[in-house]
């Protein structure tokens, strides 16, 4: 689970040549694109993090924003945009 930022050339490489039968970034792709020698790097981020890749998993975390001591408050000078199609979420600081 995360946020990959991969080109598109290092991608097609990843999914049509070394890996065409793999089925998850974390187990597969990512270590075996490290493997083969590719520039992999990480960053651990210890900050609210939601995974809303399922309609009940974004319905969960929409709702708990609404209790008295939500686990993430919103803050004046960030701005939210969710793409429902997808069900994925963008966060950017201004």
């Amino acid at each position: 689970m995360g946020i990959y930022v991969i080109k598109a050339e290092a991608m097609r490489k990843l999914l049509a040549e070394l890996f065409p039968e793999a089925n998850d970034f974390g187990s597969e792709i990512i270590p075996g694109a490290k493997d083969a020698g590719m520039h992999v790097q990480a960053y651990l981020y210890d900050g609210y993090w939601e995974d809303i890749g399922t309609i009940e998993a974004f319905y969960n975390a929409n709702l708990s924003l609404t209790k008295d001591n939500p686990s993430f408050r919103c803050v004046l000078g960030w701005c939210m945009w969710v793409v429902t199609q997808r069900l994925l979420c963008f966060m950017a600081h201004h």
